[in-house]
């Protein structure tokens, strides 16, 4: 299993989860931010992600917005936004598939559609 210590890339999520809390079903929240950084020894090579549910990726600018490898070290930052297509509990995941141990890792996000 590659890590910090054996050389690999290692990704760090800044946040356990995104919570989004209550928005009327049928509009859009405004964007939440989880930061990435690559804490292993070697550049980070994010080949996809993904948002599940009625969550969806909020492009930004693209220097921070984690499209290209990330450098030992190195941060990007992911935006989501929350559009409830119901009431009630609504969830999904924002996903990362990538050259790093444990590949893919996810982030739990969750908001309430009113």
């Amino acid at each position: 299993m590659a890590g910090p210590l054996s050389g690999g890339p290692l990704l760090s999520f800044s946040l356990t989860s995104l919570k989004f809390g209550k928005v009327t079903a049928g509009k859009t929240s405004g964007s939440k931010t989880v930061k990435i950084t690559n804490i292993g020894n070697f550049s980070l090579a994010i080949d996809n992600i993904t948002v599940t549910g009625d969550f969806a990726r909020k492009a930004g600018p693209a220097k921070t917005d984690c499209g290209a490898p990330l450098a030992a070290g190195a941060s990007c930052t992911v935006r989501v936004t929350f559009t409830p297509t119901l009431t009630g509990a609504r969830i999904g995941e924002l996903t990362f598939t990538d050259n790093a141990s444990g590949s893919p890792q996810s982030l739990a996000l969750s908001g309430t559609g009113g």
